[in-house]
């Protein structure tokens, strides 16, 4: 009788449940514009692809958020009759797409770690859908609200997909952020320029064009008094409108709080350019450069201040020719077929703008405060520490190859604590594969191993290790210990190779 030979041991595909994660934007299809949640979609799947731009997921995000709103601070800026509604529309959207971001990355975070309550979290993007927010001119309400829900679903399957998150950390040094920050800056001054330059053009023809207006109309006031004197008009309307100077009729009404979005933009921008020279310089090795998701986040981050920026320009003397009272003539009173201020922009539209723009100060003054305090906590370089003296090869050399014997015994040792409880690692399995086994019968062993499998990495495929990299792969060896000599599986299983293996 011949005995077939072993199967050999399956390994797990490279594409497993987390990649159903990047369905998240689409929860909010049923009122996000499409180009918005393309977008979103296009952030994940660049930072998938790019897992080392985890560590700036939220200025991305933020990113996606601006590209969002931008076409309708677009209209706002060219004014005309559609003013306000772009005005009043933009501080509709504005809002919600800034916290549909915070509630992406926090969904997500719970969800890569296997917590539930990210559904929770991402289940929050229906709101403003159900609410009544302006459907999507694609999916449109119902068929939005679908798809919401297929994809809440499909992120709710892929939580799973990942057990273990190793930290990673921000590479580049103060040169690369200060390069970033250039051209993320050259980029949102472009934007700038670009849309301040429709403004004061169009604002300039309307108040020349307004003498002119004036005096064609010299006794429509009087005869607009006279036609109601015993008070009919005030109920056919139910509040009869003041009357407006050709000046405020040519440049429009300020909405209420615009100015405070003004200054809160401007300190926004000011806290991060403090940010950017607080920085400190860190020693690298090898050519200096920076990666394209640290010029993304720099211009994430530029693009939010400048959109509040632009948002007050735009506010403090917008309305346009739409927001005053038509003259009089065959329209009636105030134009009745053009309608007057009160229809064009009635009460609750202003009390909207007001609360919006209130709200956004709020937001801006206590990110500014945030980034002030964290800039402040940085310490300048002085003179004294740039002019440091080049460590010679012996000095560099002697504590590395000490940090990377320290990270390998812990990684042996942690490997014997395992062997002994039945978790030991087989002979085709690469560190991570054995850690997400592991990890799947002891979930308590998820950060730890984690943690050791991030700071082995450069000993097994080369690289730089600190003695900071080793004292916590040693802090996690020990908590592997720990953890492997309380768990006692049902029934130990039979592995191929049960041996103590050397590491590689």
């Amino acid at each position: 009788m011949t005995t077939l030979p072993a199967p050999p041991e399956r390994r797990p595909l490279r594409a497993d449940r987390s990649w159903l994660l990047l369905a998240a934007p689409f929860v909010a299809a049923s009122w996000l514009p499409w180009w918005g949640v393309l977008a979103f979609f296009g952030v994940l799947l660049l930072i998938r692809r790019d897992q080392a731009a985890e560590v700036v997921r939220v200025p991305l995000l933020l990113l996606a958020a601006g590209v969002t709103v931008l076409p309708l601070l677009a209209e706002v800026q060219l004014g005309g009759e559609n003013a306000l509604a772009a005005i009043l529309s933009f501080a509709a959207l504005f809002l919600p797409v800034v916290g549909a971001a915070a509630v992406i990355h926090i969904g997500l975070n719970l969800l890569e770690v296997g917590r539930p309550a990210g559904v929770a979290w991402l289940a929050l993007l229906l709101l403003p859908g159900v609410l009544g927010l302006a459907p999507s001119p694609v999916f449109g309400l119902p068929a939005g609200l679908g798809l919401g829900l297929l994809a809440l679903l499909l992120c709710a399957l892929g939580s799973t997909g990942r057990e273990e998150r190793p930290a990673r950390r921000l590479t580049g040094s103060g040169r690369a952020v200060w390069n970033a920050a250039l051209v993320g800056g050259v980029l949102a001054g472009a934007l700038a320029l670009g849309t301040l330059a429709l403004g004061p053009a169009r604002q300039t023809e309307a108040v020349r064009a307004a003498p002119g207006a004036a005096a064609s109309q010299p006794d429509a006031a009087p005869q607009r008094q006279s036609e109601f004197p015993s008070g009919e008009g005030e109920g056919a309307t139910g509040r009869a409108p003041a009357p407006l100077s050709p000046e405020a009729t040519a440049a429009g009404v300020q909405l209420p709080g615009a100015d405070l979005v003004l200054l809160g933009g401007m300190l926004l921008l000011m806290s991060v350019v403090f940010l950017l020279w607080r920085l400190p310089k860190r020693v690298v090795d090898g050519p200096r450069r920076f990666h394209w998701w640290e010029v993304a986040a720099v211009a994430g981050m530029l693009l939010l201040g400048a959109l509040l920026l632009f948002y007050g320009l735009s506010a403090g003397g917008s309305g346009g020719p739409s927001t005053a009272p038509a003259p009089a003539g065959e329209g009636g009173v105030g134009g009745a077929e053009g309608g007057t201020l009160e229809e064009a922009s009635p009460w609750w539209a202003l009390a909207f703008a007001s609360w919006f723009n209130r709200l956004a100060f709020l937001a801006s003054l206590l990110l500014t405060a945030v980034i002030l305090i964290v800039a402040w906590r940085l310490r300048r370089p002085t003179d004294d520490d740039l002019q440091v003296a080049p460590p010679t090869a012996e000095a560099v050399s002697a504590p590395h190859a000490e940090a990377l014997h320290r990270v390998r015994m812990a990684y042996r040792s942690a490997q014997a604590a395992l062997e002994r409880c039945g978790l030991g690692r087989g002979p085709a399995e690469t560190p991570a594969e054995h850690a997400a086994r592991a990890s799947l019968n002891l979930p308590d062993l998820a950060a730890p191993l984690g943690t050791l499998v991030a700071a082995y990495a450069p000993v097994r495929y080369g690289g730089r290790v600190t003695d900071e990299d080793a004292d916590r792969a040693e802090e996690a060896a020990r908590d592997i210990a720990a953890l492997s000599a309380e768990y006692r599986p049902p029934t130990l299983p039979d592995t191929p190779d049960s041996s103590p293996q050397e590491t590689p």
